[in-house]
């Protein structure tokens, strides 16, 4: 399915990175020493950039070293390589600053490049001014139904700086903490009863439409499909939007599963247009993995960490949400 395969190019790109301030460099008057500028923020992700195609190119340790963290660095030990599609050279980039008084500091990134993926966002997080930076999310537009987030909502104030969003901000109708939370109840109570209106009408979701579509198609490629989500202990990242809501990035723990319910499933190849939406195992997947064939009954569980982008453009509670899965585990039943 799409939100778990490689891509193979770039046409945008967004990043939040964690970054330290950069002793000497220099700040404009007002400007605390441990303030990251949009200055340095550049030359950090132009050094990071550098590293994490080394590690795509396999020419770094496959594991991910030092440049990954949380949901990226799993599902690359899992893989057993590289994760997502390849970068290639980034123009018109624009960087997002947050005003942040310690660590871990983080920054956004946007930059146009070429290739049939519209636009990337990295969440890369650098914990104190000892360590290097890691990347924790990567998300990428693959130009399915729903689109992606509009981050050009980001607010920038006229020094050139967003504004970071605590977690417990009451201000919004869904604190940014709360929001993995009520967007996995949301998905649960939706993909539970295909064909109805979610009990939670305020929320909305890219994947939700491919899931419950998959869902549907799924017995005629012999398989029975079932997910759920639930809050990851990841941390919550947020900036302000210029209508006064939030984005959101956060993590959330989704056991997929497949149950083989007739000799199709190892006997039938599903279309790609099947597995995009999720209604049969990815072969790609399943490849790199020296899966076997199923057999009638058996149950394969993928266990995906969902990385997100929530936009809730005025903080009233209407929560578009925008997920892409790295699968971390595999397990037959």
């Amino acid at each position: 399915m799409d939100k778990i395969r490689v891509a193979s190019a770039a046409t945008a790109l967004l990043v939040l990175v964690a970054v330290p301030a950069c002793a000497g460099s220099g700040h404009p008057a007002g400007v605390s020493s441990s303030q990251l500028t949009p200055a340095q923020a550049r030359k950090a992700f132009d050094r990071f950039l550098r590293e994490f195609k080394q590690l795509q190119a396999n020419r770094i340790d496959t594991s991910g070293g030092q440049l990954l963290t949380g949901p990226e660095r799993a599902a690359q030990a899992f893989m057993h390589g590289p994760v997502g599609p390849p970068l290639t050279q980034l123009t018109g980039q624009r960087v997002y600053v947050p005003r942040l008084g310690g660590y871990p500091r983080w920054f956004v990134t946007v930059g146009q490049a070429s290739g049939r993926v519209a636009r990337f966002l990295f969440l890369l997080v650098q914990s104190s001014r000892r360590t290097g930076w890691q990347e924790a999310t990567e998300l990428y537009d693959l130009r399915l139904p729903g689109g992606f987030p509009d981050v050009s909502q980001i607010a920038v104030d006229a020094g050139g700086y967003a504004a970071a969003v605590s977690a417990g901000d009451r201000s919004l109708a869904v604190p940014p903490g709360a929001v993995a939370a009520g967007f996995s109840r949301y998905y649960d109570a939706a993909a539970s009863h295909v064909g109805r209106t979610p009990v939670t009408a305020a929320y909305s979701s890219n994947f939700l439409p491919q899931a419950l579509a998959g869902e549907r198609a799924a017995p005629q490629y012999g398989w029975r499909m079932s997910d759920s989500l639930a809050p990851d202990n990841q941390p919550v990242y947020a900036l302000r939007l210029s209508g006064g809501g939030a984005a959101v990035i956060f993590v959330t723990r989704e056991p997929f599963g497949w149950q083989a319910v007739s000799a199709a499933a190892a006997n039938r190849r599903a279309p790609q247009s099947a597995i995009n939406i999720g209604a049969a195992p990815d072969p790609f997947i399943m490849q790199r993995l020296h899966a076997r064939p199923v057999r009638t009954g058996e149950r394969l569980t993928y266990t995906i960490l969902d990385e997100h982008l929530a936009m809730d453009p005025a903080g009233s509670g209407t929560v578009r949400d925008f997920m892409e899965g790295k699968v971390v585990a595999e397990a037959r039943s």
